[in-house]
């Protein structure tokens, strides 16, 4: 837990200061389930981006809130993987000051990896106009979830059957 707490203290910093001169946006923070009120690095971003932030309620339905995103910001983590099955561009921040558990690098093709503020910000503007980055990400979307989810198609029996004989 210690490094998942690094890493979203240094994701949240890095947000507050990727997000200064963005224009209008609504950022909207998914705590961990064991934090359901958010921690300590959660609070302050909330308090610095002020109106334009907000927490998931405890009782809120994330599917909900994910898929009404254009983007969503996470700590490697399978979430990006699900923003995409919704069509939300997923934006990994790797932070090089803290051991990250895990990496998404290996599929920078199909979502953005920022490992800093300035690729953070940078990520977000190239997904607020759409632009050529995001448009490319998303044609490896299908590819990449194909990879990692596996068949979504065929009912799992069937996928079982045919791995059993």
């Amino acid at each position: 837990a210690g490094s998942v707490d690094a890493e979203n203290e240094v994701l949240f910093a890095a947000l507050a200061d990727a997000c200064e001169g963005l224009g209008a946006f609504r950022l909207i923070i998914k705590p961990h389930p064991a934090k359901a009120r958010g921690d300590e690095s959660i609070q302050l971003a909330l308090r610095v981006l002020g109106d334009s932030a907000m927490m998931i309620p405890p009782n809120g339905k994330l599917y909900d809130y994910l898929s009404a995103a254009d983007a969503t910001v996470c700590i490697p983590s399978t979430i990006a993987f699900e923003a995409m099955t919704l069509g939300v561009m997923p934006i990994s921040y790797e932070s090089a000051t803290v051991y990250a558990t895990n990496s998404l690098a290996n599929c920078e093709a199909a979502m953005f990896v920022a490992r800093d503020v300035e690729a953070l910000r940078a990520a977000l503007q190239d997904v607020i106009v759409d632009g050529k980055q995001s448009q490319a990400k998303r044609h490896k979307w299908d590819e990449t979830i194909r990879w990692v989810l596996g068949d979504l198609q065929t009912p799992l029996a069937t996928q079982l059957t045919r791995a059993l004989v």
